[in-house]
């Protein structure tokens, strides 16, 4: 886990570059003269771009909380409900 936790930082800051890139091609503007399956395919990348820099907002979030989460006081907590039951 250590070395995970040492992996953290990066990976914030590739997520970052990369919502920056996808708000560039969501930014685009469409060229007006482009056939129908072209502008289709331009239109779902523009719409998959989107869906990437909301994951990866939320990742950040997630792994911004995984490197400033204190392991030596991390509760112990059965993770899945059959182990609750069991308990």
């Amino acid at each position: 886990m250590a070395y995970f936790k040492e992996t953290i930082p990066d990976m914030i800051d590739k997520h970052k570059k990369m919502i920056k890139e996808c708000l560039k091609v969501m930014g685009d503007k469409i060229q007006a003269d482009l056939a129908d399956d072209k502008m289709h395919n331009v239109i779902k990348s523009k719409r998959m771009a989107a869906e990437t820099v909301e994951w990866s907002a939320k990742e950040i979030d997630r792994l911004e909380i995984e490197l400033n989460e204190d392991d030596s006081a991390k509760d112990k907590k059965p993770t899945n409900f059959s182990e609750r039951l069991a308990n």
